[in-house]
């Protein structure tokens, strides 16, 4: 059974719940209010309910501790899943880009969130230029272009920059990559030969119009007026 505490001489309660393999623990909640106190405590007993059922994941307890710091702060913990993260960005983008680039960047989104599986889930922190290398190497083996490629990366690049910009990450994952060799596309150019012979199809073209205009009859004016 949960329950609070104080000891003589210190200011703040302490909690005492069962941990999840059925040890008792007694830990400060670092809170001098008794109701801030308990919130802390619900907050423990819940976590170590979802760790005995096996249903804790890095997520959940990332979201447990907000709400804990919530409670006692009044201000949530920042925390963003990959998942989350890269869906916020992308609604901002949807209010500041044409919608054609808004759909790409949609694509690349959704594509590299599948590839992650349940990685996807995890703190923005954990992704590393290895998980983001691996995405490039698996669209790649889809038969897409190294230019393909090389926008993809550069619309994570993006949405990673907007993360370190406002805190939540420290350096960009994406931005470890060099970008991919990819050709130019390369614009035909006409031989001596080609010329002539489309020279000969204009000429040839020009004479049948002028034959068609001094074959064909005049009007007969008399046969209009009557």
């Amino acid at each position: 059974m949960a329950s609070l505490k104080r000891r003589p001489g210190s200011p703040f309660w302490i909690a005492c719940y069962a941990r999840a393999n059925g040890e008792r623990a007694q830990v400060s909640t670092k809170q001098r209010s008794r109701d801030d106190a308990l919130k802390v405590l619900v907050s423990l007993v819940n976590a170590e309910e979802h760790a005995r059922r096996g249903t804790m994941t890095e997520a959940h307890a990332w979201r447990i501790i907000s709400e804990i710091v919530e409670r006692t702060s009044g201000e949530p913990l920042a925390f963003y899943t990959v998942a989350d993260w890269l869906r916020e960005w992308l609604s901002g983008k949807e209010q500041t880009k044409a919608k054609g680039t808004h759909v790409r960047y949609s694509k690349v989104v959704g594509d590299f969130v599948a590839h992650l599986g349940k990685r996807a889930e995890l703190n923005l922190q954990h992704i590393t230029p290895k998980d983001i290398r691996e995405f490039r190497d698996k669209e790649r083996e889809k038969g897409k272009s190294g230019k393909t490629c090389n926008l993809a990366i550069k619309t994570l690049v993006g949405a990673f920059n907007s993360a370190v910009r406002q805190g939540y990450i420290t350096s960009n994952p994406a931005r470890a990559l060099e970008a991919l060799k990819h050709k130019a596309a390369e614009r035909g150019s006409f031989s001596p030969a080609h010329v002539e012979d489309l020279l000969k199809v204009a000429t040839s073209k020009i004479c049948m119009e002028r034959f068609s205009l001094a074959t064909t009859p005049e009007p007969d004016f008399k046969t209009w007026q009557t």
